[in-house]
């Protein structure tokens, strides 16, 4: 049984049909029968051809012309090769072939209504001989595959430049508009274009060069999808082979699964890289990202393979779920101090990482690092409250954490499948560690050596044991609980910045040795705070800082 087999064409000349000839093929769905229906009723069919006989039959006679819409009819000339459709409305969508495909070696121009609203999914596919197309200004969307398999049409512009499909359109390119045109290797856009659909360049593997005029105001997702003849990405007038004029509007999912793109610079001002930007790019090498992003949203970088290295900005304040997923050649990762907000399984299966230090400012690192089986070392800074569940499940070569004395539970499964996890430095004291809440699933962090009185930076003198927003006296505040050892000499500072980064002031509190001490900073809008400590004579830092939002 032929499985795969979804139409078949039989000439007016065949007879009789033996028995088995179609057996199992089950998802046959059209037969075209160059006769007439009178004369498919005298051929004689064997048993076992029932996927044959419960297809969907088209005759002769109806084959040249019939419905194709509410509102719309086609004919074909045969001897001038043209299809012509004529109504209004849109275009039936053919779920594998159209009638008129029993003619698709012999189609070599189509022509459409005025009032044509849409052309159908397959309606041209395998039209191996077509050579022209002119679409109409009142087309807003076109089917998957339209065009596919059309070797023929390989330019496309708008109307009058002797494109091989021509198209009015002049602000908008719709939906769907040159999906799976396989053969389609140079598209000219409208000087004031404003709009590129959903989906419109889906699978264009030919496309060699895109122009997008600076005029553009938005694009859809996957617009750009599997175009891996666009090796090359840069900002309007750059030479790349896809020049976009990058702005927020375009940082989204318009370019995934492109194999071959190999590097992007994106330029200054853009301030966030949206979802699924990246997404199984998987021949990216490298990523240039400016200072003024500020958010990566979920599985913007997702599967890209290739990937060694990322800085982070220092503006970055936001990692979205699922970002850096499987990104298995990510070997180094740089985190901004400002980060608050890591995704989940935002670095999963990134199995070439060996250590990595997350700021404290993150709050809970959840299921973040999971399945990163190349990772040994990790520090987590001061002011991270909890570890989420799955955190670092089945990093199997995981050999020492650190964690800081403001982390409060540990969810289950964080460490499952750690079985190298031999050293645990905890910056806080036995009873704290016995305080906290660990959930199932942990138990190679569980029986692991702990060290207590141990962070980052080596045995503890001073530690940022926690971080509280509230009130004070009707003000906003931040109430920072700060432990000096009891041989220590240190103060705790919290210093203000404006969002430039100068200096606004600073609360400096000399810390009681051997107790928990509290360091009150207001809260101001418009500016970021730092809080750290240090020795009180030479001013050295004791303490990774916490940077917090006012």
């Amino acid at each position: 049984g032929c499985k795969s087999l979804t139409s078949v064409t039989i000439p007016d000349s065949v007879t009789s049909i033996g028995g088995y000839a179609f057996s199992r093929c089950y998802n046959l769905a059209y037969v075209f029968y160059i006769g007439s229906s009178v004369q498919w009723e005298n051929v004689s069919i064997s048993s076992n051809n029932t996927s044959l006989t419960n297809a969907a039959f088209h005759y002769g006679p109806d084959l040249y012309s019939g419905s194709c819409g509410d509102y719309l009819s086609y004919t074909f000339d045969s001897a001038a090769g043209t299809l012509s459709i004529s109504g209004s409305g849109a275009m039936t969508d053919f779920a594998n072939k159209a009638p008129w495909l029993v003619f698709e070696t012999e189609i070599t121009a189509v022509a459409f209504p005025e009032d044509l609203t849409s052309i159908g999914s397959n309606a041209f596919r395998d039209c191996v001989n077509l050579a022209h197309i002119t679409a109409p200004d009142s087309i807003e969307t076109i089917g998957a595959n339209a065009f596919k398999n059309c070797p023929m049409l390989k330019t496309a512009g708008p109307a009058g430049g002797g494109y091989d499909i021509e198209f009015s359109w002049r602000r908008t390119i719709p939906e769907n508009a040159f999906y799976g045109a396989d053969c389609l290797e140079s598209v000219t856009l409208p000087s004031r274009l404003l709009k590129i659909g959903n989906n419109a360049f889906y699978g264009c593997a030919s496309l060699a060069e895109l122009k997008i005029p600076a005029t553009l105001e938005s694009i859809g997702s996957n617009a750009l999808s599997g175009c891996t003849a666009l090796d090359t990405l840069g900002v309007t007038g750059s030479g790349c082979k896809l020049e976009i004029p990058w702005t927020d509007f375009f940082i989204s999912a318009f370019l995934t699964n492109n194999a071959n793109l190999k590097s992007v610079t994106i330029p200054d001002g853009v301030t966030g890289i949206g979802s699924q930007m990246f997404y199984y790019c998987s021949g990216l090498t490298s990523v240039m990202i400016p200072d003024s992003v500020t958010s990566i949203e979920s599985s913007a970088f997702y599967g890209c393979s290739a990937l060694t290295s990322i800085t982070i900005p220092g503006g970055v304040t936001c990692i979205g779920d699922y970002a850096f997923y499987e990104c298995s050649s990510l070997t180094d990762v740089v985190f901004p101090s400002s980060l608050t907000s890591l995704g989940r399984y935002a670095f999963s299966n990134c199995t070439a990482l060996e250590s990595v230090t997350v700021p404290g400012c993150v709050g809970t690192v959840d299921g973040v690092f999971s399945n990163c089986t190349n990772l040994k070392e990790v520090r987590i800074s001061n002011g991270a409250t909890g570890i989420g569940a799955s955190a670092f499940s089945g990093c199997t070569k995981l050999k020492a954490i650190y964690l800081p004395r403001s982390i409060t539970s540990i969810g289950q499964n964080a460490f499952y499948d750690c079985e190298k996890l031999y050293d645990v430095y905890y910056s806080g004291s036995e009873d704290n560690w016995s305080a906290l809440e660990i959930g199932d699933g942990n138990s190679f962090l569980t029986t692991a050596d702990i060290h207590y009185g141990e962070n980052t930076l080596g045995a503890v003198k001073a530690d940022i044991a926690a971080v509280t927003s509230t009130y004070v006296d009707g003000k906003a505040a931040y109430e920072v609980t700060v432990y000096c050892a009891p041989d220590a000499d240190a103060c705790a500072c919290g210093a203000r910045y404006d969002a430039d980064g100068r200096f606004l002031g600073v609360e400096l509190v000399q810390l009681t040795p051997g107790q928990d001490n509290t360091l009150t900073v207001f809260r101001e809008d418009g500016s970021y705070i730092r809080i750290y400590a240090v020795e009180s004579g030479s001013f050295a830092p004791l303490t990774a800082p916490v940077n917090l939002t006012a």
